[in-house]
């Protein structure tokens, strides 16, 4: 009993060893999927603005072509 429980936190020590690179590489990924988010939300806000833009003349020309 007292064997396996002194084993425990060396165990848990040697896990915390690998950690760092795992929070390097989670940080990392974390930037750059968080990057790419931002520039897809802004290219999507864009998109919407020039739609609302043009989708209000877009929406006034249809009927007329449907007419036609």
């Amino acid at each position: 009993m007292a064997a396996t429980t002194m084993n425990m936190p060396s165990h848990i020590h040697n896990g915390t060893v690998l950690y760092p690179s795992l929070d390097a590489y989670n940080s990392a990924l974390y930037e750059y999927t968080r990057r790419q988010f931002e520039e897809a939300q802004q290219e999507a806000r864009l998109r919407s603005e020039k739609r609302q833009a043009s989708g209000s003349k877009a929406r006034t020309h249809a009927p007329g072509r449907r007419s036609t």
